[in-house]
């Protein structure tokens, strides 16, 4: 009997473990998915909230916010020069951002302790990329928009509300289709 018991109470007591764990990872990633969940509903059919404003820094030292591109579409895509996905989509950025003038993408690169300034500058240098690229020192973009893993594309309307994001790699084509519903 004494063996039994030996046994049956760290089970019990792992299962329980198991369960809660479970529970709390749920709960806390549902969460997460209604926050970040892409919308593709029109402004008609559903209220859009306001984006999140932030401040950056251009590549000539200026301070730049979100808002200061009031009245022109938004696609902010955050990257950073270790990410291989980021170097895998960045062609497609640079080329959308050539076939879409009106639009403004800002290329946010989280410096800091997450990349080093000198490595994003030397990438975009390297690859020839002449789309805007704004760095992240405070992370106030990246925290605003809870962004977690790189890359990551917000879209915000001329508005300035809150569009959809994107988690993980995306196209030309998936961008484009984002910005004809727009």
């Amino acid at each position: 009997m004494k063996k039994s018991l030996k046994w049956i109470i760290p089970t019990v007591l792992l299962v329980a473990l198991i369960g809660g764990a479970t529970i709390l990872y749920n709960n806390l990633s549902k969460g997460y998915e209604e926050k970040n969940q892409m919308q593709s509903s029109s402004s008609t059919e559903q209220a859009r909230k306001p984006a999140p404003d932030f401040t950056a820094i251009d590549m000539s030292g200026n301070k730049v916010k979100l808002s200061d591109f009031l009245g022109k579409p938004v696609v902010i895509n955050f990257w950073t020069s270790w990410c291989g996905y980021c170097k895998e989509e960045m062609p497609d950025f640079e080329k959308l951002s050539i076939d879409y003038p009106e639009v403004q993408f800002m290329m946010i690169n989280p410096v800091g302790e997450v990349d080093k300034e000198e490595d994003a500058k030397a990438f975009i240098e390297e690859n020839g990329y002449s789309f805007d690229v704004f760095y992240d020192d405070l992370y106030s973009a990246t925290q605003n928009y809870y962004v977690t893993s790189y890359p990551t594309t917000v879209f915000v309307d001329e508005y300035g509300n809150f569009v959809g994001r994107a988690n993980g790699m995306i196209n030309y084509d998936t961008v484009k289709s984002v910005l004809a519903k727009m």
